[in-house]
């Protein structure tokens, strides 16, 4: 069985994530990273997390590298906003939603994306 992408069809590009997880920007050499630099952030960013590096291991052998990475700015959004437990726990679950076909992180970040938007305040 082949599994298709989490993101379903979501275009979650570094500069998207960048605005999504703000404080992956200290993490990153350029403000305009490519992927491998953000991928390389994001495992920096698991630690604080409360992410393990096996859990993140496990993410990117299932999930894709690019996939895991999105989904740890996930947590890292959702948790911004004290809506998760166990970062570890959350990403466990992913991967396991993922691997019976039901995770859609589209939806989600459709959700974090409207949230962005309506977060802003124009002066």
């Amino acid at each position: 069985m082949t599994l298709t992408s989490p993101l379903r069809g979501f275009k979650a590009g570094p500069n998207f994530l960048l605005q999504l997880v703000p404080d992956l920007r200290d993490l990153c050499a350029s403000s305009r990273p490519h992927e491998a630099e953000l991928i390389e952030a994001v495992e920096m960013l698991t630690g604080s997390l409360g992410i393990s590096s096996h859990a993140w291991r496990q993410a990117c052998n299932v999930m894709g590298r690019y996939e895991a990475a999105v989904a740890v700015c996930v947590i890292s959004a959702k948790s911004r906003k004290g809506k998760v437990r166990s970062a570890g726990g959350l990403l466990r679950a992913m991967i396991e939603r993922h691997l019976d076909g039901t995770l859609a992180l589209d939806r989600t970040l459709y959700g974090l994306a409207s949230d962005l938007s309506t977060d802003r305040t124009y002066h």
